[in-house]
């Protein structure tokens, strides 16, 4: 998830699944995010660990998965049926994308999921998944609310809830983005933010 030593993040995919999915957890899974957030020692290298997650998230548009499966389960499931598929390797992998002009093919998960999956070659890994557009379970925004959602709970905690002006736009400034005169303005950012918050068991 991270290196507190280091300071380091897996942000382009997450190298605790196994191979050879890549999955970019960062990017698509609200509570593997909600998680990570809180295993992180804020401190001095807030700033730096916000700008690498900015980067890493990037894009317009995001396909957020808010589900229960856990990214290990999701990989599990994908890989099983693969397996079943009789595609798993790589070459029987990129033959089944074959059978799709598009060069994708959809994948349905135990909690009514769908997942999409290509072919996306990151080291040994070339299964690259992601939620599908208006899956259940799964949200779609703006890469910038969720970019502002992940920074602003750095810095200010997952359990922060007086999102005032200043705070909002200490955030932006960290992200790089002009001030905002006033939060109406920020509702898909809030939307996001309060989603990405401290679980009531």
């Amino acid at each position: 998830m991270n290196d507190h030593q280091t300071g380091k993040l897996d942000i382009s995919f997450n190298t605790d699944l196994p191979e050879p999915l890549v999955f970019s957890t960062w990017k698509h899974h609200l509570n593997y995010i909600h998680d990570a957030i809180l295993s992180i020692e804020v401190g001095s290298e807030t700033t730096s660990l916000i700008n690498e997650v900015a980067a890493g998230v990037g894009g317009t548009l995001v396909d957020l998965y808010i589900g229960e499966l856990t990214p290990m389960v999701i990989a599990e499931e994908v890989i099983q049926q693969l397996v079943s598929f009789d595609a798993l390797g790589y070459d029987s992998f990129s033959r089944w994308l074959g059978v799709s002009k598009s060069g994708y093919q959809n994948m349905y998960l135990s909690d009514g999921s769908a997942w999409i999956l290509r072919l996306g070659m990151v080291n040994r890994r070339y299964v690259h998944i992601h939620p599908a557009r208006y899956s259940l379970n799964t949200v779609r925004c703006r890469s910038a609310n969720l970019k502002f959602a992940i920074a602003y709970r750095l810095l200010y905690g997952m359990d922060d809830s007086n999102f005032s002006i200043d705070k909002v736009n200490r955030t932006r400034e960290t992200l790089g983005l002009p001030p905002a005169a006033e939060k109406i303005a920020l509702s898909g950012a809030l939307r996001i933010l309060k989603q990405l918050s401290v679980k009531i068991d």
